[in-house]
């Protein structure tokens, strides 16, 4: 079951974000182009589901203050559950 606590999962002040986004591929090693905040936004896509790998803890984070360039899989290099150590 999961629980819609945004509280749960902060965003990490001290972590700057990514410069430079990792890159995406498939099974071959070719790179991928991977979806980024603003191309989500523009099809009405306002949060995503995050869990914390270290505590299960799981959440569904608004993105709207985060950059439309920042591609959605480099939103986990700034959460942190508030539960973990």
């Amino acid at each position: 079951m999961m629980t819609r606590n945004t509280a749960s999962i902060t965003r990490v002040q001290s972590r700057p974000l990514a410069s430079k986004p990792r890159q995406a591929a498939d099974r071959s090693r070719s790179p991928v182009r991977t979806v980024t905040l603003g191309q989500m936004r523009y099809r009405g896509v306002r949060s995503i589901e995050a869990r914390c790998e270290a505590c299960g803890h799981e959440a569904r984070i608004l993105v709207d203050a985060l950059p439309d360039e920042l591609p959605v899989s480099d939103v986990a290099r700034t959460l942190k559950s508030a539960a973990s150590p």
